[in-house]
Protein backbone atom coordinates (compact mmCIF):
# COMPACT_ATOMS: atom_id res chain seq x y z
CA UNK A 1 0.00 0.00 0.00
CA UNK A 2 1.59 3.24 -1.24
CA UNK A 3 1.29 6.68 0.56
CA UNK A 4 -0.57 9.22 -0.44
CA UNK A 5 0.78 12.29 -1.97
CA UNK A 6 1.14 15.17 0.71
CA UNK A 7 -1.49 17.15 -1.37
CA UNK A 8 -3.81 14.85 -0.85
CA UNK A 9 -3.21 13.93 1.99
CA UNK A 10 -3.53 17.57 3.09
CA UNK A 11 -6.74 17.81 0.86
CA UNK A 12 -8.52 14.88 2.91
CA UNK A 13 -7.75 16.38 6.31
CA UNK A 14 -8.97 19.77 5.01
CA UNK A 15 -12.08 18.18 4.22
CA UNK A 16 -12.69 16.76 7.80
CA UNK A 17 -12.12 19.64 9.27
CA UNK A 18 -14.21 21.78 7.02
CA UNK A 19 -17.15 19.57 8.70
CA UNK A 20 -16.18 19.75 12.66
CA UNK A 21 -15.62 22.56 14.85
CA UNK A 22 -12.73 22.49 16.66
CA UNK A 23 -13.68 22.66 20.17
CA UNK A 24 -15.30 18.82 18.70
CA UNK A 25 -11.94 18.11 17.93
CA UNK A 26 -9.47 19.97 20.82
CA UNK A 27 -11.46 20.87 23.91
CA UNK A 28 -11.13 24.51 24.83
CA UNK A 29 -10.11 25.20 20.98
CA UNK A 30 -11.48 28.05 18.71
CA UNK A 31 -9.99 27.64 15.66
CA UNK A 32 -7.50 25.50 13.58
CA UNK A 33 -4.72 26.05 11.65
CA UNK A 34 -3.92 24.63 7.96
CA UNK A 35 -3.05 21.83 7.70
CA UNK A 36 0.93 21.56 7.30
CA UNK A 37 3.65 18.56 7.16
CA UNK A 38 3.68 14.96 5.95
CA UNK A 39 2.01 13.63 7.09
CA UNK A 40 -0.13 16.47 7.51
CA UNK A 41 -1.53 18.10 10.94
CA UNK A 42 -3.71 21.11 12.06
CA UNK A 43 -2.50 22.79 15.25
CA UNK A 44 -5.67 23.62 17.68
CA UNK A 45 -5.64 27.16 18.84
CA UNK A 46 -7.31 28.72 22.31
CA UNK A 47 -6.93 32.52 20.65
CA UNK A 48 -3.12 32.64 19.76
CA UNK A 49 -1.98 29.85 22.17
CA UNK A 50 -1.33 26.18 20.46
CA UNK A 51 -3.33 23.62 22.56
CA UNK A 52 -3.17 20.42 20.07
CA UNK A 53 -3.14 18.93 16.90
CA UNK A 54 -5.31 17.25 14.84
CA UNK A 55 -4.81 14.71 12.20
CA UNK A 56 -6.35 11.58 10.47
CA UNK A 57 -5.07 8.32 11.91
CA UNK A 58 -5.06 6.68 8.51
CA UNK A 59 -2.65 9.03 7.08
CA UNK A 60 -0.11 7.69 9.82
CA UNK A 61 -0.91 4.01 10.09
CA UNK A 62 -3.55 1.52 8.37
CA UNK A 63 -6.32 1.41 10.83
CA UNK A 64 -9.14 -0.71 10.75
CA UNK A 65 -12.33 1.51 11.77
CA UNK A 66 -14.26 1.26 14.78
Amino acid sequence: MGLLSSASAEDRLGKFLAEVKPAELVPGSDHLGPPEGRPPLATAYAGSRAIGSVWLNSDWTDAAGY
